[in-house]
């Protein structure tokens, strides 16, 4: 039983299209796991904006934040959270792993209003 009304529907709009020619149509890809013809063309993963305006989104690693100081987090499977700054274009590790453990491969991250950072690995 639910006492709660249901949430709003809220019509979504397209907002930003990928161009055809950066779609994986009809060829093979790592992120498709060699599946041709399927219906998703493409894998993005956390667009996020800079200070600046600027859109970043990526397809592996796992997933971007930006950071008050203007920088970006960037989720990578491999090499643990990495700071890209996106100024200088310097990208190096912030966070490779927790005591003598590596990461399992780090996925989706936030930063709260605190600066503290949350990650599922």
């Amino acid at each position: 039983m639910n006492f709660y009304p249901p949430p709003p529907v809220i019509k979504a709009d397209v907002w930003l299209r990928i161009p055809d020619d950066k779609r994986c149509i009809d060829q093979e890809s790592e992120w498709r796991g060699g599946f041709t013809g399927s219906f998703q063309h493409i894998f993005l993963e956390g667009p996020v904006f800079d200070n600046a305006g600027n859109l970043y989104v990526d397809g592996e690693p796992n997933g971007l934040v930006g950071t008050a100081d203007g920088n970006l987090l960037v989720a990578d499977y491999k090499q643990g959270i990495l700071s890209f700054d996106p100024e200088t274009g310097k990208i190096g590790p912030k966070l490779k792993r927790k005591n003598l453990e590596r990461f399992k491969g780090p996925n989706d991250l936030i930063v709260d209003s605190k600066g503290n950072l949350y990650f599922t690995d």
